[in-house]
């Protein structure tokens, strides 16, 4: 950033870190939500640890029959090993792995967008927004997609001077099967770039990458091996004439759906307004009202305009424009379901393309821009009430219940809203198990069960404990015990009258 030893200048970066710090510290455990897209990752992880054995594959992929790395749930066996099972380490754990990428926005924005004061606005954009803070508190596979993909433009940019990078995008790219495959829509612009400085690229950086690739994704290779190859012949199976592969068909799901969500989405990137609150992994119902939520939107594509109309034409702003694109496009074109925590790859890019018209302003104008922005979602953050869902009130639910059970056999039951029994808003059976001690049965069983088989019970239950969200448990006798903590209610009965 241009005359960074001004004093006003130095009072701005300091501010700018300490709120950053403040809005990725506030309330981390309390604030943590997960539901059973994190709950089977738990599971894995902590069989791990209670025993530990080679697995050479992760979660799967929605019905793709597509399996991931094991690389996270590895990852997640080493801290839980460290917490005895206790997720707030998961929590911290996701909290600064935000941090991390907020400083690379800075540190590689530098070298991808030629400007330290455009990397430095767009850190501050990205630290500051309580949108992308909220993802960033999330512990499961997405949550790794902004730094693998701010990494990966780093690496991309710098190939042309240094040739050695082309390892470091074997790595990352054997890294994108162990995180999301969403990263692998990246795959054009790595080929083309590399295609680019083909000629140039010793052939021993060339093995080295390959050898990197073959490294990290060596769990993977030995599955298919074993597997007749179904995780290499996905792509033909999902193409081929006798594909099974189907998704749920929704009349509401269509492109304008899809572009939609994005539309609403470039305008939370500003605000998410309390004292609303998500279960989980999703915000879209946090609005501010029509008529902001429109306005910010459209000041967002605004700034994208005007970013495209004084773009640079240099090789790194056209990997940041293409990266961008791919990922809009990708959104728009894929046929599941919206779900905006898809669009986190597009969550590092954003801050650049905004970043660069703003740093034009002047500069007390920018100063007054950006910590009106700040200011804002300090409030958003402090003012939300997320903590409903959170862990704190888990672990004390829990606790409230088990001491009510003196140790006796039980049974473990859900009745959540829209008539789920034990589905997105889940988590529960890990959390018993961890914070008190296992139920005999649970209506996690049928999905999970045969992760933690060795826990399954035959034993006779004395009682029922049952678990509900939002809306209270409707029974046909009364409880023994009931408590309420957050927008959770727990109920224990008499197993042998219900």
């Amino acid at each position: 950033m241009t005359h960074l030893r001004k004093p006003t200048l130095i009072l701005l970066v300091i501010l700018s870190i300490a709120v950053i710090l403040f809005l990725r510290l506030y309330r981390v455990v309390d604030l943590y939500t997960f539901g059973i897209d994190e709950e089977v990752i738990f599971f894995h992880a902590w069989e791990q640890v209670k025993d530990f054995h080679p697995i050479w594959i992760g979660v799967s992929v929605f019905q793709a029959n597509y399996y991931l790395g094991p690389g996270l749930i590895y990852l997640t066996a080493f801290f839980l090993k460290i917490s005895q099972g206790d997720l707030s380490i998961l929590a911290y754990g996701a909290a600064l792995t935000g941090l991390l990428t907020t400083y690379l926005v800075y540190y590689c924005g530098q070298t991808i967008t030629g400007s330290r004061k455009v990397a430095f606005i767009a850190a501050v954009l990205y630290g500051g927004s309580a949108w992308i803070n909220f993802f960033d508190r999330l512990y499961w596979n997405p949550s790794f997609i902004p730094l693998l993909t701010i990494l990966t433009l780093y690496a991309l940019a710098k190939l042309p001077q240094d040739k050695r990078y082309i390892i470091l995008l074997g790595i990352l790219y054997g890294a994108y099967l162990h995180v999301h495959i969403s990263l692998c829509i990246l795959a054009p612009i790595i080929g083309i770039a590399i295609l680019k400085c083909v000629r140039t690229i010793p052939k021993k950086y060339f093995l080295l990458a390959i050898l990197g690739y073959m490294v990290v994704t060596s769990p993977l290779m030995v599955f298919d091996y074993y597997h007749n190859y179904d995780n290499l012949l996905m792509p033909y199976r999902m193409i081929s004439k006798d594909a099974k592969i189907s998704l749920p068909r929704d009349p509401t799901n269509t492109k304008m759906s899809h572009a939609k969500v994005l539309f609403e989405a470039l305008g939370r990137f500003w605000y998410l307004a309390p004292p609303k609150s998500a279960p989980s992994n999703t915000c879209e119902s946090i609005v501010c009202g029509p008529s902001v939520q429109t306005a910010l939107s459209l000041g967002s594509i605004l700034l994208i305009g005007m970013a495209l109309v004084k773009a640079k034409r240099t090789y790194a702003h056209i990997l940041l424009w293409s990266a961008g694109g791919i990922y809009v496009l990708g959104f728009i074109v894929f046929p599941g379901y919206p779900m905006e925590y898809y669009l986190t790859g597009l969550c590092i890019i954003l801050p650049f393309l905004f970043a660069q018209p703003l740093s034009h302003l002047n500069k007390y104008v920018l100063y007054i821009v950006l910590a009106a922005f700040l200011t804002a979602n300090v409030y958003a953050v402090t003012q939300s009430n997320q903590d409903e869902h959170g862990l704190t009130v888990r672990k004390e639910l829990v606790s409230d219940t088990i001491r009510e059970l003196h140790d006796a056999p039980y049974t473990l039951e859900t009745d959540l809203r829209y008539g789920m029994t034990y589905n997105d808003y889940g988590g529960w059976r890990y959390a018993f198990g961890i914070y008190g001690y296992a139920p005999v049965s649970s209506f996690a069983d049928p999905v999970y069960g045969w992760i933690y088989k060795n826990e399954l019970r035959t034993e006779k239950p004395r009682y029922r404990v049952v678990v509900s969200d939002a809306k209270e448990y409707k029974a046909s006798t009364k409880p023994l015990f009931r408590f309420t903590k957050g927008i959770y209610h727990s109920y224990i009965f008499d197993y042998e009258r219900n």
